[in-house]
């Protein structure tokens, strides 16, 4: 497993994204369900104008969606509230909707939380971005090389940890 040291901005993350569309197809994310479990200070609009600002792109990905469901548990993240866990198709299409700053950029109040990514249903990549997370889970050596130096990501390893799996 690598373990990514920064977040994966700009041109990075628009190659990262590149090099996904080759190695992945399939991608997730989640929508925290503050409705039932807000935190403290939330405040109700807060979570009518977030759900405003995602809704152009859970229209867009609607055909493209495999399953939405509800958990606790996530890849990385498990907490005390429910989630809504999009799985979607991962191709040029769907890929649109992942524009962003970054890979941190995914979280509340602005977009969806927590991109994961998965190649025939094992996990591929895999972040909680309010907590500045992201693990990544190459099947090869060449992959570090090519994570390394042809994105220009920094990572260090960790032995010993499987990739999760995605159960559809």
């Amino acid at each position: 497993m690598l373990i990514i040291k920064n977040d994966i901005k700009d041109y990075k993350y628009d190659n990262l994204l590149s090099y996904m569309m080759l190695r992945c197809d399939t991608f997730t994310f989640v929508i925290p369900d503050f409705e039932t479990n807000s935190p403290a200070g939330f405040r109700s609009n807060d979570f009518i104008e977030y759900k405003k600002r995602i809704n152009w792109r859970l229209d867009f990905l609607k055909p493209y969606i495999i399953k939405v469901y509800n958990d606790k548990d996530y890849f990385g993240n498990w907490g005390d509230y429910y989630k809504e866990i999009y799985v979607v198709q991962f191709n040029e299409f769907s890929r649109g909707c992942l524009a962003a700053s970054s890979l941190y950029s995914w979280k509340y109040p602005e977009l969806p939380e927590d991109l994961c990514f998965f190649s025939k249903g094992k996990c591929f990549l895999s972040s909680v971005a309010h907590e500045e997370m992201c693990w990544i889970f190459p099947d090869h050596d060449i992959e570090k090389d090519i994570l390394k130096k042809v994105i220009g990501l920094k990572f260090y390893e960790r032995e010993g940890i499987e990739a999760p799996l995605l159960n559809l």
